[in-house]
């Protein structure tokens, strides 16, 4: 057996004997609860071992101010001076795929050069239409470097393709 183990529980138990006197007025007067003793409150009202816990801080203000980190989880307490639990608080971090899902849903339009801005404005003014009646517009640079540009107008279910020459002139238009 482990003496250190041993001596550890020894102690945890005595100090927890002393701290529940100290509860119904029984203790020793001038108990003096240490930052080890606040953790051991915290640990011991979690279930946690203390060897599986990482990032623990205790803070003495007005008491003791426990925090560590468990299976993902972050833990917060709140000991008295006394040695009485007063708050506990438990956080798991947000889901990092959760957040690049959300990413991916999120739709991002695509940046639109001053070409294909000047070929879209050339291609609706060449229908005879204001931009404020047409919806759905696209654009797309080819490879050959003409822009493809492609609108619905509002109230139909036509829909205009016009293909503009590099620097946004409409040199073809159709309708479907």
């Amino acid at each position: 057996m482990d003496m250190g183990m041993d001596m550890e529980k020894i102690s945890k138990i005595g100090f927890i004997t002393v701290l529940a006197l100290s509860m119904v007025g029984c203790a020793p007067k001038g108990v003096q609860v240490t930052k080890e003793n606040a953790l051991i409150i915290c640990l011991d009202e979690a279930c946690i071992p203390k060897d599986k816990i990482e990032n623990e801080e205790v803070k003495q203000k007005n008491g003791f101010i426990v925090e560590f980190d468990y299976k993902q989880k972050h833990y917060t307490f709140k000991v008295s001076e006394g040695g009485i639990l007063q708050s506990r608080k438990v956080e798991e971090p947000e889901d990092a795929k959760t957040k690049e899902e959300q990413k991916k849903d999120e739709v991002k339009e695509p940046e639109i050069t001053q070409k294909e801005k000047d070929a879209i404005a050339a291609s609706i003014l060449n229908v005879g239409l204001l931009e404020s009646d047409v919806d759905n517009i696209t654009s797309k640079i080819n490879e050959d470097k003409t822009i493809t540009v492609t609108f619905h107008i509002k109230g139909t279910e036509e829909k205009i393709i016009t293909t503009c020459d590099q620097t946004g002139t409409p040199i073809s238009s159709r309708s479907e």
